[in-house]
């Protein structure tokens, strides 16, 4: 996969999962089981299905959800699946890699701009339905999920910022903001 459809679908992983925080437990290096499989993206649709149905069940118990909360939380989740549908849709809308170094700067500068207006309009449907099933949450259960969230959106910050000094050719270590250049001493 190219450099550019990596970025892409890494950004798009960190917007869209960021949202809703469910696949927090979904580590890097279990995506690795997918490398020699024949299918590798049909491989990767069914961990991502895995790992979000089990993160599901796990935030639904921590929540406590009752039965009169039951059709929000179903509607809720009914447009996580369809965000992580359309993610894995969008990888294959991206120009491969010898063809995007074909274009101009504008045309992969418009590209990327029709690519971030997709991401806003799923990121605004998210909202919707994320803001629909906040609404039946008790207090207790708006806590619980705030706190989830914010543990989800942090997990996803680290991991989206290593990765892209990674992928920039920055050491580990390396990536914090330099400090300010010792004073000139006088000879």
């Amino acid at each position: 996969m190219s450099n550019m459809k990596q970025r892409l679908v890494h950004a798009c992983a960190a917007i869209g999962l960021a949202s809703f925080a469910l696949l927090a437990g979904a580590q890097e290096h279990q995506w690795n089981s997918c490398k020699d499989q024949a299918n590798k993206e049909e491989c990767r649709h069914a961990q991502m299905a895995k790992f979000q149905a089990m993160h599901e069940a796990k935030l639904h118990d921590s929540l406590k959800i009752t039965a009169a909360q039951e059709p929000a939380w179903k509607t809720f989740t009914e447009s996580l699946h369809q965000q992580r549908d359309a993610m894995m849709a969008q990888r294959h809308e991206m120009p491969a890699h010898a063809d995007m170094e074909k274009m101009s700067a504008p045309e992969r500068l418009e590209k990327h701009l029709a690519m971030m207006q997709k991401h806003q309009a799923q990121m605004q449907t998210l909202l919707t339905s994320l803001k629909a099933f906040y609404a039946v949450l008790t207090p207790e259960q708006q806590v619980t999920m705030d706190k989830h969230v914010a543990r989800f959106m942090k997990h996803r910050h680290h991991h989206h910022h290593h990765h892209w000094h990674h992928h920039h050719g920055v050491p580990q270590g390396e990536h914090k903001v330099d400090q300010a250049p010792a004073a000139a001493t006088k000879q």
